[in-house]
């Protein structure tokens, strides 16, 4: 049976923590897309050995702060979640976007602390992973360790694909960019790739695109008359994925639409 206690993790929040049992990689839905990914029998049955317990997030919970000491890792299990940077007196500015089998915190492992917070964008569950306990096992399993190396490339991955995205010069192409990440990110989870939900706020996609919100508002607005995409709420449909790809990969902003999209 499994156990339930409560931990406080700051002065005014508490999380809920399962104490692991009976919760198995090896039973997961999302194993394929997390770290076990590929992993032998013998590697898998040792991995399990680094995940200490199953932690549930209700929405908008904080999973860890900024200049927290950084002791685990955290592979997302169910929900997703955002990374949000503080800029001195600025709003929080997000930064990443966490799904299912995305692991978190890797950027604790340089200092030992962790630079960002991440807060829940629904309610979510993740599985703590003991770095100490990993690391050992990475020495003693060429498996895990070349899983765990996958994961850090993974991580570079992301940060490329958000290079990308703050790098394109239209507002439209990096609306685009973003459908299409999410698009592939369903698809590895074994989902539909035209059909997904969006938990984050037009004003987080704005803060996460580096747009302003009126300009994510009017680019979904376009795409949706346009055809290219469905949007009921958070959910969306892409109708047309060849047209976002041609958006996407188009460098051309010189029609007036383009130049009204920026403003």
């Amino acid at each position: 049976m499994m156990k339930n206690i409560r931990i406080l993790a700051q002065p005014s929040e508490t999380y809920l923590l399962t104490k692991k049992s009976s919760t198995k990689c090896t039973d997961c839905a999302i194993r394929r897309a997390c770290i076990p990914s590929d992993l032998t029998s013998l590697a898998l049955s040792h991995f399990e050995k680094s995940v200490s317990t199953v932690q549930s997030l209700l929405r908008a919970t904080t999973l860890y702060r900024s200049g927290d000491t950084f002791v685990n890792l955290y592979a997302v299990r169910s929900g997703s979640f955002k990374t949000v940077m503080t800029q001195g007196n600025r709003h929080d500015q997000v930064v990443n976007l966490h799904l299912p089998g995305d692991v978190l915190g890797v950027e604790g492992i340089l200092t030992g602390v962790l630079p960002n917070t991440v807060v829940a964008l629904e309610d979510s569950s993740v599985c703590a992973i003991s770095y100490k306990i990993l690391k050992a096992l990475c020495q003693e399993n060429d498996d895990i360790q070349s899983r765990t190396h996958k994961l850090m490339s993974e991580r570079i991955r992301q940060e490329s694909i958000r290079s990308k995205l703050l790098g394109s010069i239209r507002a439209e192409q990096r609306v685009a960019e973003f459908l299409l990440d999410m698009s592939n990110r369903s698809l590895t989870l074994g989902y539909s790739p035209h059909a997904f939900a969006i938990r984050m706020s037009r004003d987080e996609i704005g803060s996460y695109l580096g747009i302003r919100l009126e300009t994510v508002s009017r680019v979904f607005s376009r795409f949706h008359r346009s055809g290219f995409v469905s949007i009921s709420g958070k959910n969306i449909t892409i109708r047309n994925m060849s047209d976002l790809h041609d958006i996407a990969e188009t460098a051309i902003a010189t029609g007036p639409s383009a130049r009204n999209l920026q403003k």
